[in-house]
């Protein structure tokens, strides 16, 4: 492979999974979603300065969207956690038994 091909080679998805695994599953979410809903709110306002119903109407949708995505990422945050929590639990259980088991 020549200089440069591996960036060539990594998509969207590649890019987005490695910012989840850096910073948690729900970040890109949250970070997509609060996007949205300012978009949606200066749609929104546009619309009402201009009268335009339909970007009012648009605006509003991408701002409850954008509130969902965010919402998304915290429940996905919340999963992460449990998980870790569960796996960090099973590791001193585990240590425990050993432990027991030695006669520490």
């Amino acid at each position: 492979m020549g200089k440069g091909r591996v960036a060539k080679n990594v998509n969207n998805d590649t890019a987005n999974d490695a910012l989840d695994d850096m910073v948690g599953a729900g970040a890109h979410d949250k970070v997509e979603g609060k996007s949205k809903e300012v978009i949606g709110v200066a749609k929104q306002a546009l619309g009402e300065a201009t009268d335009d119903t339909e970007l009012k109407s648009e605006g509003a949708a991408e701002e409850a969207e954008g509130k969902l995505q965010q919402l998304a990422g915290h429940a996905k945050d919340a999963a992460e956690n449990a998980a870790e929590a569960i796996v960090d639990g099973a590791h001193r259980a585990s240590e425990a038994v050993k432990k027991a088991i030695k006669g520490d």
